[in-house]
């Protein structure tokens, strides 16, 4: 039976998740609202591709220390064999997946569940044709069915919004291959890429060796091949920088390996156009209109009526020099030096 505090979370926990705009918002808005309704010990959020061979860690809350590379302990998770029959559930939880004596059994309990303190662990998740994304709580008391009833329904608008995000994120993404060779060095690299790496990078200087941050990583990544533990899982490397954020993923060829550079530009800062001469409100019909918005609708955002909106635009299109409405984005972008 949910009470007036269950429909009071659900409706305030489906409003934070569509109100976020990329998966780090998308994370940090799951995590948060998961994490003090159902008195967790720990909540994370993780993105892999299905056959867990790239792994992206987004973010969590801990009341206790989580170990040191949690994905280590992934290969023998319950959840394996559930993916192996080939079914895509909505909602995991240990407890119904494995009886506590087998679970006790697994790397994933020894490596992960006992230092944590855990008895219990569920997972929302979502599913799109390659990758899944899954908001996991561990707690010390089992997961009832009501509060597990209380997550699915919840789970279809974490996907929606997942969904969401990650198409507009593949829109906004750039993305390049470096080939390595048998001694983990690049292959030729253009003048291209080596100005693009090199804005994450900026101490690399020799175009025939990896920067040092992801030669260590490629190294520790290849010795845990080598060595076959069991885990298959390919930490995804993240660097940051004015630009936005670089994730590279070590993928195996049929000889050798290749790393995949994937950008997510960050957001432009718009209220920096004050100095150009924009107001502190065009600044913000500015974001909006840069996220596709129609007039309507900004004035629904920012309180206003459409036809203000248009004048705001309007004085935007003539401070900035641009031609037209449409190219008020571009022409603020150019200003902001991002094209």
């Amino acid at each position: 039976m949910y009470t007036r505090s269950d429909a009071r979370w659900l409706a305030d926990g489906i409003r934070v998740v569509y109100s976020a705009t990329n998966a780090h918002e998308l994370a940090t808005a799951t995590i948060g609202s998961m994490h003090e309704k159902f008195r967790a010990s720990v909540t994370g959020c993780e993105e892999s591709t299905r056959n867990f061979s790239t792994y992206a860690f987004h973010g969590a809350r801990a009341e206790v220390p989580i170990p040191p590379e949690p994905h280590r302990y992934i290969h023998d998770h319950p959840i394996w064999a559930v993916f192996a029959a080939g079914n895509l559930p909505r909602l995991g939880q240990i407890s119904r997946l494995m009886s506590r004596y087998r679970y006790e059994k697994t790397d994933h309990f020894n490596g992960l569940g006992r230092p944590v303190g855990i008895r219990d662990h569920i997972m929302v998740m979502s599913h799109s044709e390659d990758r899944f994304l899954s908001c996991s709580m561990f707690r010390d008391i089992p997961f009832t069915q009501n509060e597990s009833n209380l997550l699915s329904l919840l789970q279809p608008h974490i996907r929606s919004s997942w969904l969401r995000v990650r198409a507009s994120w593949k829109n906004s993404r750039r993305k390049i291959s470096v080939r390595l060779s048998a001694a983990h060095c690049p292959q030729p690299i253009s003048d291209e890429q080596y100005g693009y790496l090199k804005c994450y990078f900026p101490d690399w200087r020799n175009r025939g060796a990896l920067p040092e941050a992801l030669q260590g990583w490629v190294r520790r990544l290849v010795s845990r091949l080598d060595s076959r533990e069991p885990s298959p899982v390919l930490v995804a490397h993240l660097a940051e920088s004015a630009r936005g954020k670089l994730y590279a993923h070590l993928l195996l060829e049929d000889v050798g390996f290749r790393i995949e550079f994937i950008e997510i530009p960050a957001e432009p800062d718009y209220s920096l156009l004050q100095a150009h001469g924009l107001t502190a409100r065009e600044c913000e019909v500015l974001h909006w209109l840069a996220r596709g918005k129609r007039s309507s609708e900004i004035g629904s955002i920012i309180s206003t009526a459409s036809r203000t909106v248009d004048k705001h635009a309007e004085r935007m299109r003539i401070k900035l020099g641009a031609k037209s409405r449409s190219a008020v984005v571009s022409a603020a972008r150019a200003r902001l030096g991002l094209c």
